[in-house]
């Protein structure tokens, strides 16, 4: 049960990331490049899950720095909610 403990640890630990990634990436950019808050968060949500449509981006040279920081962290905890989705199916179809 450790193991199942310790996997449900790393799905919350990488949910919690990715909304504080999310949350910061819409405070920075929304400061840097003035879009609203709902335009910030679907490009973060598309940039971070790597649809990347291409319809919008940051403008500033500042902006395009602070993004790609926050979406190669929240990239990060993105995989980590990923990889505890399929250990867990993993573990149930066993």
């Amino acid at each position: 049960q450790l193991w199942g403990k310790a996997a449900s640890f790393t799905a919350v630990v990488g949910l919690v990331l990715s909304a504080v990634f999310i949350s910061m990436s819409v405070v920075l950019m929304g400061l840097q490049d003035g879009k609203s808050g709902v335009d910030l968060i679907y490009f973060t949500i598309v940039t971070m899950t790597s649809v990347g449509y291409g319809d919008m981006g940051p403008n500033s040279p500042s902006a395009r720095l602070t993004f790609i920081c926050i979406v190669l962290l929240g990239f990060c905890s993105l995989s980590l909610v990923v990889s505890f989705l399929y250990a867990y199916s993993m573990s149930v179809a066993t």
